[in-house]
């Protein structure tokens, strides 16, 4: 990995797609089992060239590459991932919703920058999040 490094003026310029993949490749044949994980692939902007790499991996070294991806479930990625062979784990979007709104009143009631405010904030708060969540998680502080 030091020769991407350094084939990139040590840091200086990103490397090449394709010296990515060819590193990638040493590393997968130089560990018994390697593991990776891409979250949110819903949200990849070329996700039509995230999905085929990731078909090309798997290709690659099916017995060594353990993948975990996580995405919104959305036609495109769910076919693509199917035709890998991957344990599927559907997350019902209510159970995932339950979770954030207690996390978030937690947060309301505790934090001392976000408790200062009266209820109707509080509320507004509370709303703007869940509303912009969609079943996703990300934590604020």
């Amino acid at each position: 990995m030091s020769r991407l490094y350094e084939s990139c003026g040590s840091g200086g310029w990103q490397p090449s797609i394709n010296s990515l993949h060819a590193t990638l490749r040493l590393i997968l044949n130089e560990f018994q089992d390697v593991y990776i994980i891409l979250d949110s692939l819903d949200e990849c902007k070329e996700r039509e060239t995230l999905l085929t790499w990731i078909k090309e991996i798997v290709d690659w070294r099916k017995h060594k590459l353990h993948l975990l991806a996580t995405s919104r479930d959305e036609a495109d990625i769910r076919g693509h991932l199917a035709l890998l062979g991957p344990i599927h784990v559907g997350m019902e979007r209510e159970l995932v919703d339950h979770d954030i709104q207690k996390y978030i009143h937690h947060k309301l009631r505790m934090d001392p920058n976000l408790n200062q405010w009266d209820k109707m904030v509080q509320n507004k708060i509370n709303d703007k999040l869940m509303t912009g969540a969609e079943g996703m998680y990300s934590p604020f502080t």
